[in-house]
């Protein structure tokens, strides 16, 4: 991927939480939405827990296939290390949505920064979610093709 490629790709997630708090700060106001966050932080935080230790179920799965021969296939089209990238970023995200619940559960609501940017935490790391899954789905459609690849050889190599 070019670079171009790379900030496109990891621009619109934050943009797209951006746009989602303000809508809901347009509508709702900082305060009640400060509020919100307090009140709300330990079910956000149990939320964005189950989001993060999935991440890491998957990631850990890339790491088990990165030495097997469709690891050894996806390294050579430097396929694996973009996905690698990819789901170390939303799990890093989804950990410091994890903090950022804990500090807004403990603070008080008059805090507006720090639950706003709660909120901004939380939502950035949902927007990861559909990325990681669709990294996911192109994993598995990969390994289909690496599939269907690898037994051509095997059946041409059993013919002779």
């Amino acid at each position: 991927m070019t670079k171009a490629e790379y900030l496109r790709a990891y621009l619109v997630e934050p943009l797209a939480a951006v746009l989602v708090l303000s809508l809901l700060m347009n509508f709702f106001g900082e305060t009640s939405l400060a509020q919100f966050m307090h009140s709300e932080a330990r079910d956000g935080l149990s939320l964005v827990t189950v989001l993060l230790v999935a991440s890491l179920a998957i990631w850990v799965g890339l790491f088990w296939i990165s030495s097997t021969p469709f690891g050894q296939w996806l390294s050579a089209r430097r396929v694996l290390e973009t996905v690698n990238a990819a789901y170390i970023t939303s799990i890093a995200i989804l950990l410091v949505g994890c903090i950022s619940c804990i500090f807004c559960a403990y603070l008080k609501a008059d805090h507006l920064f720090s639950q706003l940017f709660g909120v901004f935490a939380c939502l950035y790391g949902l927007a990861t979610v559909p990325t990681m899954l669709n990294n996911t789905h192109k994993l598995l459609a990969l390994h289909g093709l690496f599939g269907r690849q690898s037994s051509k050889v095997t059946d041409m190599r059993s013919a002779g």
